[in-house]
């Protein structure tokens, strides 16, 4: 996941390959965000910081939580949220 300034060309977008376990995208945030971001994942901690999205499409997935694609998707991220934990 690419995290880019407000400013950037890129969009909230996030494609899902089918043929792999691989996702790629892109999320905009604020510049202050932006430029505080490095030095609060520079911070040493046992717990990973973590982001959930929110996409426009529904995915197929089994009760065992498996993800079923027939193709490619790209889809736009609705909401983001990071989870950086602290100390």
């Amino acid at each position: 996941m690419m995290i880019v300034k407000e400013a950037s060309n890129f969009k909230n977008k996030i494609t899902i390959k089918f043929e792999r376990a691989v996702m790629s995208g892109s999320i905009k945030v604020t510049n202050d965000f932006f430029n505080s971001l490095q030095t609060q994942l520079s911070v040493r901690n046992e717990r990973p910081a973590r982001l959930e999205l929110v996409i426009n499409d529904k995915l197929n997935i089994n009760k065992n939580g498996i993800l079923f694609l027939e193709e490619e998707l790209t889809s736009d991220i609705i909401e983001y949220k990071f989870f950086i934990p602290l100390l």
